[in-house]
């Protein structure tokens, strides 16, 4: 008779434990919630660019776009209607782009401008905070669109919901210290999906800049994404096309790390429409980015943004 009370105590002190986990992701959870009010807000500058023009051109990636690319600036300046769909690369690169699908239509235009690494390194299929984020905006194309069942996606969000142990006592340690809990804030995140951040550091000292030349080739994963994604794109009579994101290289090894750039876009081109564009990928001046390597400052965005409406145009977007 002690062994099933005890278990039935363990099975619910268990459910509780998931039960409290679960409410604190999708309520409390800073991360989340910025992520889940600025996906919001970006889905809204969606509509507006629709109802205004027409289509919309969507661009997803990772922390390089949603601090790179300035849509209003796009719009009032060449009459595009971009919409900056970045999230961060933690999103899990099926995310990402399974947010750029969800959100737009036929005779749109999907922008990928994920770093490279999403295609040349080896992610995980299956990102925590990309299902949750899915699970939360109430989203499931966002990780179905490779043909993932609904039902499991689904069931994969729930169980995914409690953050896991090194989140809880990150969060404990930032309460102990009075330090902010997420780096960031909605209130510094414009209408058009533009991040901007106050924040300025030294990055150069933990970036590698020993092997610019290297040329690293696109895994059987990215392989599988870019076509997945084309496909994805064919069935919903989307435009397709990729570009690089910027990211800073000291100009001793801008030209090296431009034709190894040029190399990997040649390879993507056999799958996707590549954009090509005079940085490719590259920025010298580390005064133009903010916390990190890939975060440009709100001005620099706009140079950016103006080279990438420059490149939509003169490819008939």
């Amino acid at each position: 008779m002690k062994f099933p009370r005890l278990a039935s105590l363990l099975i619910g002190a268990a459910l509780a434990a998931w039960l409290a986990g679960a409410l604190y992701t999708w309520f409390a959870d800073p991360e989340m919630k910025f992520w889940t009010a600025a996906a919001r807000q970006k889905l809204d500058w969606v509509e507006k660019m629709r109802e205004k023009h027409g289509y919309v051109i969507g661009v997803v990636g990772g922390s390089t776009t949603t601090f790179g690319i300035d849509a209003e600036h796009i719009e009032r300046e060449y009459g595009l209607p971009v919409a900056n769909l970045g999230l961060h690369v933690g999103m899990g690169p099926e995310a990402c782009i399974g947010f750029g699908l969800s959100a737009l239509r036929k005779g749109d235009t999907l922008v990928l401008s994920l770093e490279p690494a999403a295609f040349t390194a080896d992610y995980s299929e299956a990102s925590k905070l990309g299902s949750k984020l899915a699970f939360l905006l109430g989203c499931p194309e966002m990780t179905t669109w490779e043909g993932n069942n609904p039902q499991l996606e689904f069931v994969r969000g729930l169980a995914m919901a409690p953050p896991g142990g090194y989140h809880v006592m990150t969060m404990l340690g930032k309460l102990a210290l009075g330090m902010p809990l997420y780096r960031y804030s909605i209130g510094n995140l414009q209408s058009g999906g533009l991040q901007v951040t106050k924040e300025r550091r030294d990055f150069t000292a933990e970036m590698d800049f020993s092997s610019p030349g290297r040329i690293t080739p696109i895994t059987a994963r990215g392989v599988q994404l870019l076509d997945n994604a084309q496909l994805a794109a064919n069935r919903k009579g989307i435009n397709l096309v990729y570009v690089l994101p910027w990211s800073y290289w000291p100009q001793r090894s801008a030209s090296q790390r431009r034709a190894a750039n040029a190399a990997l876009v040649k390879a993507m081109s056999q799958h996707v429409r590549v954009l090509i564009e005079p940085a490719m990928g590259t920025h010298h001046e580390a005064k133009d980015f903010a916390d990190s390597g890939q975060h440009l400052t709100r001005n620099a965005a706009r140079p950016r943004s103006a080279q990438l409406a420059e490149s939509l145009r003169h490819a008939g977007y």
